[in-house]
């Protein structure tokens, strides 16, 4: 047998030898894992050189197939005292992740966006469509979201109760953190791939069009897209809902622009993005035992190809009162910012 192959079938083994609470979700899950490594054997035998190569091209060609594989690396995965990155998109969560994962180790770092059984099945769900959609092309991999996958593993490591868990989330303005995600999330949300239809398409047309598909979705439908999540609600189903922690329950100390909060299975650290880079230091190397954290970017429009057309499209971009209403007078928006902070925020979506 070709030493890839062979090299699959003991990760199926591995899955296999494990505790039953710590399987895959029953025998099915490892059938159609086997089913799925057989049908990639020839492309294995013709295309891969190496066993590390051909995990990486099986769990790249099929989202049941990566799922399976990460969730098996997951389960062989020392979990000691973790450090959840657990906040709702578009907050500067992918760039605490990074800044820890350099600075925290060897502790493990989990960035993820949902705990709850609700979320992550729909979310699962709409990202296995969309994989399914693309199936066999490069798109594929824009729905293999392991934000997902963690977080399904990590909520049933907390359901077994028994531990404190160390969790770092984040806060942002509501209406710039809705429009940051709105075009970081174009693919797999509404099915709009911008470097595409600007190969095709005049810069200021596509702008445009933008503009418009995020007015149509947020103000228009008044509400964020039920995949993406919404800043508004999401402290109370998900981090209230998970780890009995109520940010709302105390005054929020704005210009210290952090705060910390427990409960009896969590630590929680909340930071405001705007205040990141001159808090974090300050705010995380306390709360997790370790010096000085240097903040970097990640997952930011900016760096992106399409950076222009993002850039366009903000300049042309004006949101109605109604919407800004509805976000800054939200409990959200008054517990973590100041009236000079909203009418800051204001400003920048109506001029």
């Amino acid at each position: 047998m070709n030493s890839d192959l062979r090299c699959a079938y003991r990760v199926v083994s591995i899955a296999r030898s494990l505790p039953p609470e710590r399987r895959l979700q029953g025998a099915s899950s490892l059938e159609r894992l086997r089913v799925e490594l057989r049908r990639d054997v020839t492309v294995i035998r013709s295309r891969l050189s190496t066993p590390k190569a051909g995990i990486r091209k099986i769990a790249n060609r099929r989202y049941g197939t990566a799922r399976a594989f990460y969730r098996i690396k997951l389960h062989r995965s020392k979990v000691g005292d973790p450090i959840l990155i657990y906040s709702v998109g578009k907050v500067g969560s992918t760039s605490v992740a990074a800044a820890l994962e350099d600075g925290v180790a060897p502790r493990e770092v989990h960035h993820i966006h949902w705990l709850t059984d609700a979320k992550l099945t729909d979310a699962r769900k709409n990202h296995r469509e969309g994989a399914n959609r693309y199936r066999g092309t490069d798109k594929s991999r824009r729905f293999f979201q392991r934000y997902v996958w963690v977080g399904e593993y990590l909520s049933r490591e907390i359901a077994k109760g028994g531990r404190v868990w160390t969790v770092v989330t984040l806060v942002r303005d509501p209406v710039g953190r809705n429009v940051s995600s709105f075009f970081q999330n174009l693919e797999s949300f509404f099915d709009f791939w911008p470097r595409e239809e600007l190969e095709n398409r005049d810069i200021d047309e596509v702008a445009h069009q933008l503009v418009e598909m995020f007015l149509t979705s947020y103000v228009v439908k008044a509400q964020t897209v039920e995949a993406d999540g919404d800043p508004l609600v999401w402290f109370d189903e998900e981090l209230k809902e998970v780890f009995d922690v109520d940010v709302y329950a105390s005054e929020f100390p704005t210009e210290a622009g952090f705060d910390t909060y427990s409960s009896d299975n969590a630590k929680v650290l909340l930071i405001r993005l705007e205040d990141l880079d001159n808090v974090a230091s300050d705010a995380l190397g306390p709360f997790l035992g370790v010096g000085d954290i240097t903040m970097g970017r990640s997952n930011d429009s900016s760096d992106k190809t399409y950076a222009d057309a993002y850039k366009r499209f903000r300049d042309l971009l004006v949101i109605p009162d109604v919407y800004l209403d509805r976000m800054y007078t939200s409990t959200y928006a008054t517990h973590f910012y100041s009236e000079s902070e909203i009418a800051a925020f204001r400003s920048r979506w109506t001029t």
